[in-house]
């Protein structure tokens, strides 16, 4: 698991589709930190990118096609795919996001909700905030986590929640907070939870939450 390549992936503008970008998301979670070695199945992108396996597939092709992975051992019966992401091109070509990222837009039958970045306050974040959030994290840690302490990283964490609460809010942020640390998601279940994860994976969870109404 490569949380190196998600961070990446996730503040590049890449110009692919939302589910072709989510297929890409997948397979950057499963890489090592220089992109290669990820062999997820059809079925496991599938269900990251909450998509057919034919739309996994027909995803892959194009992303070979535009050059963000390559194919370094083609399946077998027993064996799936192994892939090499193409990592240079997050910061080669393509641009960072800003807090001004254009919204997505909804295609076919199914409305996507904004980038948060696009529909949430960018200002106004202040030190109260971030230490109300870290000392309700620290207790709904401790809580959920069956009593395990949460080992603070003052500089690092404080940071990370002052970035994530202009994105998202102080409520929303706690929401997302919460579902990450109960969870059962076999990608989340194997990391310790903490704040750097919440990080790369906000969007991910923002997202989940939407397709629920929520």
């Amino acid at each position: 698991m490569s949380i190196y390549c998600v961070g990446l992936c996730l503040q590049t503008i890449t110009s692919l589709t939302l589910t072709q970008k989510f297929v890409l998301l997948a397979l950057c979670e499963k890489a090592d930190n220089d992109g290669t070695n990820a062999w997820p199945s059809v079925a496991t992108l599938a269900r990251y990118a909450e998509c057919s396996e034919r739309t996994v597939q027909r995803c892959l092709g194009e992303l070979k096609a535009k050059e963000w992975i390559a194919v370094t051992r083609r399946a077998t019966a027993v064996k799936p795919a192994v892939y090499s992401i193409n990592i240079g091109r997050f910061t080669e070509g393509c641009h960072p996001v800003t807090p001004k990222a254009t919204p997505v837009t909804p295609r076919g039958d199914r409305a996507m909700s904004p980038d948060p970045s696009s529909t949430r306050p960018t200002t106004g974040v202040n030190g109260l905030d971030v230490a109300s959030f870290l000392a309700w994290w620290i207790d709904i840690y401790k809580e959920k986590r069956n009593g395990t302490p949460y080992q603070l990283r003052k500089g690092r964490d404080a940071g990370i929640v002052q970035h994530l609460l202009r994105a998202y809010g102080l409520e929303r942020l706690k929401t997302l907070a919460e579902l990450l640390l109960v969870t059962d998601e076999r990608f989340i279940a194997s990391t310790d939870r903490g704040l750097a994860i919440l990080s790369t994976k906000a969007m991910w969870l923002d997202h989940l939450l939407r397709e629920h109404g929520r």
